[in-house]
This record gives structure tokens, C-alpha cells and sequence, in this order.
């Protein structure tokens, strides 16, 4: 064999080797772009080890550990949110249910069925609005509850709302 093809064959087996190595470190990258710490890839394997899921649980929280390395959660820890599914129908001037419970942090997502004549769903608070809506119609509509508080929904068609087509959103 001449030199060239040596060093070609050589060149080509660490091209390989890189390849196989790199491969092997994707699991400490977080799929949201992020290089994982080292601290956080050797808690990945402790959790594992007690068959924990290493993520569960641990979204936006800000965890510290005592001198005794217990976990101490920070005053700023976050809600843990969920997604909170609700169908509502709409149906000459009254809405099922009309009043809604979720607490702040929740990802709402509304299904709004119309049953019967014309109309939509609508919550300002949240720039939330279907299109207007045919009976047999339904759209659904998703937000956070960002905000504390009760919230009136309605229907923005004709005087609707003024003949009591409304319901409560309450975010605790």
C-alpha cells in the first residue's frame, strides 16, 4: 500500500470513531437546545438507578440543597402547570358550563361546540375568540390562565352577552 491510501484508510477510521462518539453523548443534551451540566447528567443517573424519571417534576423549579444535601425548593418555584381540557357549548343565551375553575399556570384549552342557532366564545382577558359559529359548528381555542382572577366569556353576537349569554372563568 502506498502512503496516500494509509493515511486515507487512518482518516477515515477516526472520522468513524468521532462519529460513534459523538453519537454516544447525545443523551447529555436537552432537546431544547441546551448543553445538560455535569451535575445535571450524574442526577439523571442517580434517578435512574431508583428508577425515577430524572424530569419529572423539575420544570422551572430552582432546588437547593442544605448542608446535609437535602432539597430545599426556592420561594420562586413555579406552578406546576397542566392542561386542563373543557367542552363548552353555546345555545340560545346560555353557555354549559358557565363557569369554568383552573388555576394560574394552566395551559386551557376550550372546545366550543355550538348546539343550536349562531354564535361564538370569546374571553378578552386572554385574546381568546372562535370564529361565529353555525349549529353542529365547533372550534377549539387554547391559552395560559397567566393571570388571577374571574373572567367573564361571551358571546359577541349581536346583543347575545346583553341577554345573559356569559360564564365565568375563574383562575385561583
Amino acid at each position: 500500500m502506498n502512503n496516500k491510501m494509509l493515511i486515507g484508510i487512518v482518516i477515515a477510521a477516526l472520522v468513524v470513531a468521532g462519529v460513534i462518539v459523538a453519537g454516544s453523548s447525545k443523551k447529555n443534551t436537552v432537546m431544547l437546545g441546551g448543553e445538560k451540566t455535569q451535575e445535571e447528567v450524574l442526577d439523571e443517573g442517580a434517578a435512574e438507578e431508583k428508577g425515577q424519571d430524572a424530569t419529572e417534576g423539575t420544570l422551572d423549579k430552582k432546588v437547593e440543597t442544605d448542608e446535609e444535601g437535602k432539597e430545599e425548593v426556592g420561594e420562586d418555584e413555579a406552578m406546576e402547570a397542566t392542561v386542563r381540557e373543557v367542552r363548552v357549548e353555546g345555545s340560545p343565551f346560555k353557555f354549559a358550563p358557565n363557569v369554568i375553575r383552573v388555576k394560574k399556570g394552566d395551559t386551557v384549552r376550550v372546545t366550543f361546540v355550538n348546539t343550536e342557532g349562531f354564535h361564538d366564545f370569546v374571553l378578552d382577558e386572554f385574546g381568546v375568540k372562535t370564529k361565529q359559529l353555525q349549529a353542529g359548528g365547533q372550534e377549539t381555542v387554547e391559552f395560559v390562565a397567566n393571570k388571577v382572577g374571574t373572567f367573564e366569556y361571551y358571546c359577541s353576537v349581536g346583543n347575545h352577552r346583553a341577554q345573559g349569554m356569559v360564564g365565568s372563568l375563574i383562575v385561583e
